[in-house]
């Protein structure tokens, strides 16, 4: 808080009291109170002969303002949404850094970090006198593993197998093969398929992170050609033909 003294021609020397049990012989001090509640400071002042009037100011309410905040887990994935829990005390408004040129005002805002490593989210708390405090946390953003899905035949007969298989930069927590016909299973890296129609398989991987990306390959079933019999050998039932 800072303090100035008003026409001080004719003053010999002076004192502040703060009302906190601290004083100062400064024209126009700042003063940092070190706790809350409501303070009655003072100026003592002494001019010609020796006399000294204390001159009483507006009252100081010093309220708590603690800047805080919490992520809703210690790491997360690129483009993870993640909903911060503001945890400020004595805050009427705020604003969020969220680096990159990223901000927000809301009391507990939503992110998606777009760059892994550690990142860095800043809150700035001010109350109604436009007080602020301010507090920094990082987080570490996992990159998404790269995943890539492939078949060893992308064009089958029908009623043929063929194998589809699945690979990861990032060591594998989970797999899913989508959709589940005619998959022997859905749950491996590679696995056996006898599709009865074109179809796109799409391969999602989970990391041991938990990042999640998916990928697609697509294996083509030819249908059987239909043979077509000429009209002139088609026969009926009962009827005779001279075969040479």
């Amino acid at each position: 808080v800072s303090f100035e003294m008003k026409n001080p021609s004719k003053i010999d020397s002076f004192t502040w009291y703060f009302g906190d049990g601290t004083v100062s012989k400064e024209s126009a001090p700042m003063h940092k109170y070190k706790q809350t509640g409501l303070f009655s400071p003072t100026l003592l002042v002494y001019g010609q002969n020796d006399c000294h009037p204390t001159l009483s100011g507006t009252k100081v309410n010093i309220s708590e303002l603690i800047a805080s905040f919490d992520f809703p887990k210690s790491d997360a994935c690129v483009f993870e949404r993640l909903q911060l829990a503001n945890k400020s005390t004595g805050a009427t408004r705020y604003r969020w850094d969220f680096g990159h040129g990223y901000t927000s005002m809301d009391l507990d805002p939503y992110v998606a970090f777009q760059y892994d490593g550690s990142n860095t989210v800043t809150l700035y708390a001010f109350n109604q006198y436009d007080c602020s405090d301010t507090i920094d946390k990082s987080i570490v953003i996992y990159p998404l593993p790269i995943v890539s899905a492939t078949t060893a035949n992308d064009s089958i007969c029908v009623g043929d197998k063929t194998l589809i298989n699945a690979s990861s930069n990032n060591p594998v927590s989970t797999i899913n093969w989508n959709p589940s016909q005619n998959v022997f299973d859905t749950s491996a890296m590679s696995t056996i398929i006898i599709p009865d129609i074109t179809t796109v398989y799409t391969a999602t991987i989970k990391d041991t992170h938990g990042c999640i990306n998916t990928d697609n390959v697509i294996v083509n079933v030819q249908q059987h050609p239909t043979e077509m019999v000429p009209q002139e050998y088609r026969i009926a039932i009962g009827d005779t033909i001279h075969i040479d």
